[in-house]
């Protein structure tokens, strides 16, 4: 391992950075020097396959309000992709969860907002 000693500016340089020895005989790391800012993330293209978009395709296709379990149905056959063992459920909470684009009439129906 080599070490640079600086007797005049008091510090040594190892392979781990430098090293700021104080006048009291203590050694402290030296600050690395600061980081640059990372860019703002970029915003993402929203998903054409999503269960939100796919249910707002179904809906406005029906003209009618409908049940979860026909609304999933027509998101799978339009090609939604899930791995869950449950979409009518996950259709549900994202629909439920969508208030400014979903109205809930009662036990699993939906309309349009």
């Amino acid at each position: 391992m080599t070490t640079a000693v600086d007797t005049k500016k008091k510090t040594v340089t190892t392979k781990k950075g430098r090293t700021i020895i104080r006048p009291d005989g203590t050694a402290v790391p030296d600050s690395p020097p600061a980081k640059a800012k990372a860019k703002p993330a970029k915003a993402k293209p929203a998903k054409t396959n999503s269960f939100v978009a796919l249910a707002e395709k179904a809906l406005r296709s029906a003209g009618k309000p409908m049940h979860v379990k026909d609304i999933t149905a027509a998101a799978l056959k339009a090609g939604l992709k899930t791995k869950g063992k449950t979409p009518e459920a996950t259709m549900a909470a994202r629909l439920g969860g969508a208030p400014d684009r979903f109205v809930k009439l009662g036990k699993g129906m939906f309309k349009l907002k």
